[in-house]
């Protein structure tokens, strides 16, 4: 039985009894009424999450009703019936914010489909309110182990003044805290304006800024050799707001806060998918709605083609939402785990074999790693690989097959790395495309472009893994990351159980 409660309002007894018997059929928990005042009264004593509300009733309009349970709850799932339809009304119930507006008569199986979405959107928003209260206990958390920590951590804001800091920041720089507050934290720092600067500029970029020797300039004419590492932070909206900024040992390289920050980097993520997601629905919902009512209006060929255009634009919108929807991690922890790159390429090729099987698409797997591995989080990777794979199936012809090849190279900085080379065949992309999805005007979705490939990028990136893409005349798209070695594996050499394997999945 679901917890959610739902307030069923028309003046026919007979249909009011039928809604709460299929309401019943699909777990939910209802209170009727007949009329305004029955559904005042039943508000007075109850929480609703659901509202199946008529509009024409005995002493008043339904519409009122839902502006009473809007302002209870405005995450209030709201479905108006009527049998006395004008575009009048319809245009007020969907300006009103209502979700669904359903004509009498209808049949069952319409109201059960309705009654499934409403499930789903009322699921989504008891997970974002899990999720708000998860972020703030973490909030609460990390509060407290920052100022555990005997290294200084600054947030900035975009004029590199300083917002927050913690109690090993007010003791290295000195300073008393309540004078630090709003101070420019370039101050502190040999050629500070400069230097951060280049820092922001180098975190727009997408480069990563760890370890960065600095000069503290202290009181008394002193001065403080330090590693200073940073991120950018940003706004639910995607929008830069600042920089978190740490200052390690400079003799022991600290990795423990650039986990804690690559952390929090992924829960935002997760949590600004899942609110567009939910946020982008419901006014697509709507906009499905209105078009419907214009195709039932407009029956002349010329609309109808122009209607069905704009359908399939609204088609691919909900292809992105359920995308975001289901963009999560199953470990959102980024301890590092050391493992062979192949395993979780080939957990990630196991796990879309139907996909591909469909399409008749094969994986011509060419694995050469020399036994080394990588270090990541592995979960992360194999939902990296999928989204990369769906990205590719979804874009070419049936019958291609995908040429996937792995080695080793000696061309790093760290001297090796893991060299991933995939081979799409019949899609010709730019850099600026692969990097910028949806860099094409066109609404018709002809290339390799897709919300996976930036999953696919955050997460790889977020690792430290370089990505290009190169065109291949007459061949298609060659994608290229480049993996850093695991740390144990650079200093032991090549490993013993070097391993060379070739596969083909059909």
């Amino acid at each position: 039985m679901n917890r959610w409660q739902v307030l069923v309002v028309d003046d026919e007894p007979e249909i009011a009894t039928h809604l709460q018997r299929l309401l019943e059929t699909e777990g939910f928990e209802s209170q009727v009424a007949h009329s305004v005042k029955e559904a005042q009264n039943l508000m007075r004593t109850h929480h609703f999450d659901l509202a199946v509300l008529d509009i024409v009733l005995p002493d008043g309009n339904g519409l009122d009703i839902f502006r009473t349970l809007r302002q209870q709850n405005s995450e209030l799932y709201s479905i108006i019936i009527t049998g006395h339809a004008t575009l009048e009304n319809t245009l007020a119930a969907l300006n009103e914010g209502v979700n669904v507006y359903l004509l009498k008569p209808f049949q069952p199986e319409q109201f059960l489909a309705i009654l499934n979405q409403a499930r789903k959107t009322l699921q989504l928003i008891d997970e974002n309110k899990s999720l708000f209260e998860e972020v703030e206990w973490n909030r609460w958390f990390y509060d407290h182990l920052v100022n555990s920590s005997s290294d200084a951590i600054f947030v900035l804001d975009s004029d590199f003044s300083i917002q927050f800091f913690n109690r090993a920041a007010a003791k290295i720089l000195e300073t008393p805290g309540d004078q630090l507050s709003s101070l420019p934290f370039h101050r502190f720092l040999e050629d500070g304006f400069k230097i951060l600067k280049y820092v922001f500029k180098e975190l727009n970029e997408g480069k990563p800024v760890n370890e960065y020797r600095v000069t503290l300039k202290l009181s008394n004419d002193r001065s403080l050799e330090t590693n200073l590492s940073a991120s950018l932070l940003r706004q639910k909206n995607g929008e830069i707001e600042g920089m978190i900024i740490y200052l390690s040992n400079p003799v022991i390289p600290e990795e423990f806060f650039q986990r804690i920050v690559r952390k929090e980097k992924l829960a935002t993520i997760v949590e600004l998918a899942k609110a567009l997601g939910h946020e982008i629905r419901n006014p697509i919902n709507i906009l499905s709605g209105r078009l419907q009512l214009l195709a039932n209006e407009l029956t002349d060929t010329s609309y109808q083609k122009a209607i069905q255009s704009i359908q399939r634009q609204i088609d691919r919108l909900l292809q992105i939402t359920n995308v975001l929807e289901d963009f999560k991690f199953i470990r959102e922890d980024t301890i590092p785990e050391v493992f062979p790159l192949g395993e979780v390429l080939e957990v990630a090729i196991n796990n879309r074999f139907q996909k591909m099987k469909q399409k008749k698409i094969s994986i011509d797997l060419d694995y050469h790693d020399s036994g080394f591995r990588v270090e990541g989080n592995r979960s992360q990777f194999i939902i990296a690989f999928q989204n990369l794979l769906d990205a590719i199936a979804e874009n070419i012809a049936e019958n291609s097959v995908i040429k996937i090849d792995c080695h080793m190279i000696e061309e790093t900085a760290d001297g090796k790395g893991l060299e991933l080379l995939i081979l799409v065949p019949g899609i010709h992309i730019t850099r600026e495309q692969f990097f910028n999805p949806y860099y094409s005007s066109d609404l018709q979705i002809s290339s390799l472009t897709s919300l996976g490939l930036t999953i696919m990028q955050t997460i790889f990136s977020n690792y430290n893994a370089e990505i290009d893409a190169i065109v291949q005349n007459g061949e298609g798209t060659m994608i290229k990351i480049l993996f850093p070695i695991a740390v144990s594996d650079r200093k032991n050499g090549d490993p013993d159980s070097a391993k060379n394997r070739k596969t083909k999945k059909k």
